[in-house]
Protein backbone atom coordinates (compact mmCIF):
# COMPACT_ATOMS: atom_id res chain seq x y z
CA UNK A 1 0.00 0.00 0.00
CA UNK A 2 0.96 3.12 -0.93
CA UNK A 3 1.43 6.47 1.48
CA UNK A 4 -1.32 8.31 -0.86
CA UNK A 5 -3.49 4.93 -0.92
CA UNK A 6 -3.07 5.06 3.29
CA UNK A 7 -4.02 8.95 3.75
CA UNK A 8 -7.22 8.03 1.13
CA UNK A 9 -8.20 4.70 3.50
CA UNK A 10 -7.15 6.31 6.78
CA UNK A 11 -7.70 8.67 9.24
CA UNK A 12 -4.38 10.42 8.96
CA UNK A 13 -2.36 12.99 10.92
CA UNK A 14 1.01 13.89 9.01
CA UNK A 15 3.63 15.83 10.56
CA UNK A 16 7.25 16.47 9.00
CA UNK A 17 10.38 18.16 9.61
CA UNK A 18 11.66 20.18 6.53
CA UNK A 19 14.44 22.82 6.79
CA UNK A 20 13.76 24.52 9.74
CA UNK A 21 10.26 24.53 9.67
CA UNK A 22 7.72 21.76 11.43
CA UNK A 23 4.54 21.20 9.77
CA UNK A 24 1.27 18.81 11.39
CA UNK A 25 -1.87 18.44 9.00
CA UNK A 26 -4.98 16.57 10.00
CA UNK A 27 -6.38 14.94 6.76
CA UNK A 28 -4.40 17.49 4.59
CA UNK A 29 -5.39 20.53 6.56
CA UNK A 30 -2.66 22.33 7.82
CA UNK A 31 -3.19 22.65 11.89
CA UNK A 32 0.03 24.04 12.57
CA UNK A 33 3.07 25.48 10.54
CA UNK A 34 6.23 26.93 12.49
CA UNK A 35 9.16 28.22 11.34
CA UNK A 36 12.22 27.46 13.94
CA UNK A 37 14.39 30.81 13.23
CA UNK A 38 17.28 30.20 15.77
CA UNK A 39 17.95 26.76 13.70
CA UNK A 40 18.94 27.55 10.49
CA UNK A 41 20.03 23.55 9.50
CA UNK A 42 18.41 20.71 8.45
CA UNK A 43 17.46 17.74 10.96
CA UNK A 44 18.86 14.43 9.54
CA UNK A 45 17.32 12.61 11.72
CA UNK A 46 14.39 13.78 13.86
CA UNK A 47 12.81 10.60 14.67
CA UNK A 48 13.62 10.88 18.45
CA UNK A 49 10.74 14.33 18.08
CA UNK A 50 9.03 11.93 16.40
CA UNK A 51 8.34 9.64 19.62
CA UNK A 52 7.69 12.48 21.78
CA UNK A 53 5.01 13.71 19.14
CA UNK A 54 3.02 10.20 19.57
CA UNK A 55 2.88 10.59 23.44
CA UNK A 56 1.49 13.75 22.74
CA UNK A 57 -1.24 12.10 20.07
CA UNK A 58 -2.12 9.45 22.61
CA UNK A 59 -2.33 11.94 25.03
CA UNK A 60 -4.74 14.11 23.45
CA UNK A 61 -7.11 11.41 21.70
CA UNK A 62 -7.26 9.60 25.24
CA UNK A 63 -8.53 13.10 26.54
CA UNK A 64 -10.87 13.96 23.47
CA UNK A 65 -12.43 10.73 24.25
CA UNK A 66 -12.51 10.58 27.99
CA UNK A 67 -14.04 14.04 27.50
CA UNK A 68 -16.22 13.17 24.71
CA UNK A 69 -14.96 15.70 22.36
CA UNK A 70 -15.32 18.88 25.23
CA UNK A 71 -11.06 18.83 25.26
CA UNK A 72 -11.52 20.37 21.67
CA UNK A 73 -12.83 23.78 19.82
CA UNK A 74 -16.19 22.02 19.66
CA UNK A 75 -17.37 21.59 23.29
CA UNK A 76 -18.03 17.99 23.06
CA UNK A 77 -19.17 15.81 20.58
CA UNK A 78 -23.05 16.14 18.86
CA UNK A 79 -25.84 13.25 20.98
CA UNK A 80 -26.60 10.11 19.50
CA UNK A 81 -29.87 10.40 17.38
CA UNK A 82 -32.31 9.03 19.85
CA UNK A 83 -32.94 5.34 16.99
CA UNK A 84 -29.07 5.01 17.38
CA UNK A 85 -29.01 5.64 20.94
CA UNK A 86 -31.39 2.81 21.72
CA UNK A 87 -29.89 0.77 19.51
CA UNK A 88 -26.02 1.02 20.52
CA UNK A 89 -27.45 0.52 23.92
CA UNK A 90 -29.59 -2.18 23.37
CA UNK A 91 -26.32 -4.37 21.27
CA UNK A 92 -23.21 -3.10 23.54
CA UNK A 93 -24.91 -1.36 26.73
CA UNK A 94 -24.50 2.02 28.30
CA UNK A 95 -20.93 2.86 26.11
CA UNK A 96 -19.85 6.51 25.73
CA UNK A 97 -20.29 8.24 22.19
CA UNK A 98 -17.84 6.88 19.49
CA UNK A 99 -17.23 3.53 21.72
CA UNK A 100 -19.24 0.66 21.08
CA UNK A 101 -16.84 -1.95 20.51
CA UNK A 102 -13.93 0.41 21.31
CA UNK A 103 -12.25 -0.86 18.36
CA UNK A 104 -11.70 3.51 17.36
CA UNK A 105 -10.43 4.50 20.50
CA UNK A 106 -7.78 1.72 20.34
CA UNK A 107 -7.35 2.11 16.70
CA UNK A 108 -5.33 5.11 17.03
CA UNK A 109 -1.26 4.13 16.37
CA UNK A 110 1.48 4.99 14.15
CA UNK A 111 0.91 4.27 11.01
CA UNK A 112 4.55 4.88 8.99
CA UNK A 113 7.56 6.84 10.16
CA UNK A 114 10.63 7.86 8.39
CA UNK A 115 13.21 10.43 8.94
CA UNK A 116 11.17 13.13 7.10
CA UNK A 117 7.52 12.25 8.21
CA UNK A 118 5.14 10.77 11.39
CA UNK A 119 1.97 9.27 9.58
CA UNK A 120 -0.31 8.62 12.37
CA UNK A 121 -4.36 7.69 13.01
CA UNK A 122 -6.55 4.66 12.37
CA UNK A 123 -6.85 2.27 9.59
CA UNK A 124 -10.32 1.70 10.24
CA UNK A 125 -12.22 3.55 6.80
CA UNK A 126 -14.89 4.97 8.53
CA UNK A 127 -12.79 6.98 11.60
CA UNK A 128 -12.75 9.70 9.14
CA UNK A 129 -16.50 9.83 8.81
CA UNK A 130 -16.52 10.78 12.73
CA UNK A 131 -13.61 13.13 11.99
CA UNK A 132 -15.45 14.92 9.23
CA UNK A 133 -18.87 14.30 9.34
CA UNK A 134 -21.48 13.53 6.74
CA UNK A 135 -24.86 14.21 5.75
CA UNK A 136 -26.04 11.53 7.96
CA UNK A 137 -23.63 11.63 10.68
CA UNK A 138 -22.65 14.75 12.81
CA UNK A 139 -18.97 15.51 12.87
CA UNK A 140 -17.09 14.08 16.14
CA UNK A 141 -13.87 15.09 16.09
CA UNK A 142 -11.56 12.64 17.27
CA UNK A 143 -7.89 14.25 16.19
CA UNK A 144 -7.96 17.94 17.57
CA UNK A 145 -5.06 20.24 18.98
CA UNK A 146 -5.52 22.64 21.90
CA UNK A 147 -2.90 25.58 22.18
CA UNK A 148 -1.47 23.23 24.78
CA UNK A 149 -0.87 20.50 22.39
CA UNK A 150 0.91 22.99 19.79
CA UNK A 151 3.05 24.01 22.85
CA UNK A 152 4.54 20.64 23.86
CA UNK A 153 5.05 20.03 20.01
CA UNK A 154 7.61 23.04 20.22
CA UNK A 155 8.74 22.62 22.87
CA UNK A 156 9.46 18.45 22.34
CA UNK A 157 11.34 19.78 19.26
CA UNK A 158 13.28 22.18 20.63
CA UNK A 159 13.94 19.85 23.61
CA UNK A 160 15.61 17.90 20.82
CA UNK A 161 17.28 20.49 19.00
CA UNK A 162 18.98 21.92 22.23
CA UNK A 163 20.12 17.94 23.57
CA UNK A 164 20.46 16.27 20.20
CA UNK A 165 23.72 14.96 21.54
CA UNK A 166 21.83 12.96 24.32
CA UNK A 167 19.57 10.81 21.87
CA UNK A 168 21.83 10.64 18.87
CA UNK A 169 20.59 13.34 16.88
CA UNK A 170 22.48 14.00 14.01
CA UNK A 171 21.76 17.35 12.17
CA UNK A 172 23.59 18.32 8.91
Amino acid sequence: MTLDQLRGDTLTLSGGLEGSRLTISIEGVIELDRALSRWSHDIKDPRPFFEDAEKILKLGVAEQFLSQGDRGSTGGWAPLSPRYAAWKQQKFGPKPILEASGKLKASFTRLTMSTSELVWGSRLAYAKYHQRGTTRMKKRKILEFTQQDKRAFMKALQRMLMFKGSKGVETV
